[in-house]
């Protein structure tokens, strides 16, 4: 188990703190390019010495009302997977409990997953009366929209294609929420209509691919969720986004069937 301050800024085991940041479009696909270059590099090089690594980027929200001790502890809970190693390198795919202390006292506990070969953002949410929520997404090139349609640009398509593959790949995911969310140009009313039968066309997508329609949320959230002020052309491409949350994930884990 790795033990360290939440007030910190650590490099650990493929993991980031940082506060809470969001990223473009062009941002997201170099992040997803630097992350699964190297492995194919790799694999080009020594196909079986290659070892699976999963990328984790773990961002805090900053609030005033966040306890002053915060501390948190990451353990693996696949009991056959070796220690974390406390490196750059990643952590070795599996699934994982986060837990958070308060002086010294556990106040929240959370488990999330490790993918084999992918980036994972971690937001933690601290609000007074509901306490610590953790939500991972999946970090992916944006998807891309017909200009106000609901139409998936074909441009975009491989991007599900590989969720499809992911999905089929990595049961341990139970449940995979789609959200869609944009800036806060129009009407609220027509934002929630539109994000929502965007996210209904890719749930729709993964869903006749073969994926089981009950493992999958469709969710338009409309503008409710900005990320940044609606103050800037850049900033109003960061609100435009889809979002893949891994909400679920099952005990016991069969990862990477193909890897």
């Amino acid at each position: 188990m790795i033990k360290i301050s939440i007030k910190n800024l650590v490099l650990l085991s493929g993991m980031v703190f940082t506060p809470a940041k969001s990223y473009a479009n062009n941002l997201h696909e170099k992040t997803m390019r630097s992350i699964v270059s190297p492995y194919v590099d790799e694999l080009a090089k020594s196909p079986k010495k290659v070892q699976s690594r999963a990328g984790l980027r773990l961002s805090l929200a900053e609030n005033k009302d966040l306890p002053k001790k915060i501390s948190y502890s990451i353990q693996a809970l696949d009991k056959t997977a070796p220690q974390i190693p406390v490196d750059d390198s990643g952590l070795l795919p599996g699934l994982y409990e986060i837990i958070l202390s308060e002086d010294g006292r556990e106040s929240f506990r959370k488990k999330f997953i490790a993918l084999p070969d992918l980036q994972s953002d971690l937001r933690l949410d601290y609000q007074r009366d509901k306490g610590f929520a953790l939500k991972q997404t999946i970090d992916l090139p944006q998807v891309k929209f017909a200009k106000s349609k609901k139409e998936i640009q074909k441009e975009s398509q491989p991007i599900l294609v590989y969720l499809v593959a992911l999905l089929q790949d990595e049961n341990a995911i139970q449940t995979f929420v789609i959200q869609v969310h944009t800036d806060s140009g129009g009407q609220e009313s027509s934002n929630t209509t539109l994000t929502q039968a965007r996210a209904d066309q890719i749930k729709d997508f993964l869903a006749k691919k073969g994926i089981d329609s009950s493992r999958l949320q469709a969710r338009g959230m409309g503008s409710s969720q900005a990320l940044v002020p609606d103050t800037s052309r850049e900033n109003r491409l960061k609100n435009r986004r889809v979002e893949f949350v891994l909400q679920t994930t099952q005990e016991n884990l069969l990862l990477g069937k193909s890897h």
